[in-house]
């Protein structure tokens, strides 16, 4: 077919698609790992399909490539790799069944047999070993193994970093398609198309397609979050009793400044950069405790900034994956600075991954206002103020460019 096809370019792709079709920006470098796969040895054009066992759309574009594979024996190359899925452990297990049937040459197989059914039970997964005749027990041991663990969390990352959201999509020679209702002459048109252009372009490995796909990356790799001072909030309470009454002194300013650094192959080495929020920026209910904590608490003439910085974030498990939708409760801990003392502590915090560019969170900690040298003054009509002082952070960060 490969012969074929090339003459048919040969005669036609002066009108057709040439080399200079080919757009790298439209193409992403799309790693094939150890991922599982099918169809041609040497292949013209390699499909590299994200899909969830628990995604009905998934299981009808697993079918079309069934087939067209049958068409293309020589030309089409299929490789299978987890997307990310919206029921995570629901889909985890199943996910862990094909791997550990594929370490004994049945990955396809037992593919095929959890789109039959959605029936998801390690009883059952148990039942499909005996139907495929495989080893029960070198099937548990590869099913609960840390090795299954990180393959599917590294193509979970991929995926990530490829922009995908949801499932199916696919790549073709690192080209996205997505969104679409699949059918078997819209993937054949598509596969068609491929051939052709490989063919203009000399029909290259998917090696070196790659090298030349200069497509954006997305959730991978080390990001520089910034803070967005609009869509921030520093706050601090106090609480007094304010003419024999409980009452809470809440002061705000969106003058916070930082970035969050957030290292999607391995979270756990994400960082936090410094935070810096003016001292003469906080407004409360009052003009006068206005002036009163820019002049006399925090001295903002002289000491023009609250500022801390991270030094440690504990609470993102060791395996963890960062992609939208993800939340994860944090302990961030480090040096407060307030006036002229710095002080370690730790904040409870809240990280969550909105979407390819966003980020927001969120963090609070107790402090004394006597650790940091800050005197607040207590007029008549004040008859207790809390020795302790509520801060927090509430911020928006975007990709910076």
């Amino acid at each position: 077919m490969k012969k074929i096809l090339f003459f048919i370019c040969l005669l036609f792709c002066s009108s057709g698609l040439i080399a200079s079709d080919f757009d790298p920006t439209e193409r992403h470098n799309v790693p094939l790992q150890e991922s599982f796969s099918k169809g041609s040895e040497n292949p013209s054009v390699t499909i590299v399909e994200f899909s969830a066992f628990n995604c009905p759309p998934c299981k009808r574009l697993a079918a079309i490539f069934d087939d067209v594979l049958k068409d293309y024996p020589e030309d089409v190359k299929l490789v299978f790799k987890h997307g990310v899925p919206r029921a995570l452990e629901l889909e985890k297990e199943a996910v862990l069944a094909t791997w550990a049937s594929g370490q004994q040459g049945y990955f396809w197989e037992m593919h095929d047999l959890l789109f039959e059914s959605n029936d998801r039970s390690f009883e059952t997964y148990l039942q499909y070993v005996e139907k495929l005749k495989l080893n029960k027990d070198k099937f548990i041991s590869d099913f609960q193994s840390d090795a299954a663990i990180l393959s599917i969390e590294n193509e979970w990352r991929v995926s990530s970093c490829l922009g995908n959201y949801g499932t199916p999509n696919f790549f073709v020679n690192g080209k996205k398609y997505s969104g679409e209702l699949w059918t078997h002459e819209r993937i054949r048109e598509i596969i068609d198309k491929e051939i052709l252009l490989m063919n203009s372009m000399g029909n290259p490995q998917y090696e070196e397609i790659m090298e030349m796909s200069k497509g954006e990356d997305f959730l991978c790799g080390k990001k520089v979050f910034k803070i967005v001072p609009s869509l921030s909030q520093a706050r601090f309470f106090v609480d007094e009793i304010l003419r024999e009454e409980p009452f809470t002194v809440i002061g705000e300013t969106n003058s916070i400044f930082g970035s969050v650094d957030i290292d999607f192959d391995f979270p756990k080495r994400s960082s936090m950069g410094r935070v810096m929020i003016e001292s003469n920026s906080f407004i409360t209910d009052s003009n006068s405790r206005n002036r009163a904590i820019r002049n006399r608490i925090l001295e903002s003439n002289t000491y023009p900034s609250v500022s801390f910085q991270a030094t440690r974030i504990d609470g993102i498990p060791e395996k963890a994956t960062f992609y939208p939708g993800q939340k994860y409760e944090l302990k961030i801990s480090g040096e407060l600075t307030i006036k002229d003392k710095t002080l370690f502590e730790t904040f409870d915090a809240v990280l969550e991954i909105i979407d390819f560019s966003t980020i927001r969170g969120f963090a609070t900690v107790d402090a004394l206002w006597a650790d940091y040298g800050v005197n607040v003054p207590q007029p008549p009509f004040v008859q207790l103020i809390e020795d302790s002082i509520r801060l927090e952070f509430e911020f928006i960060g975007v990709l910076e460019d």
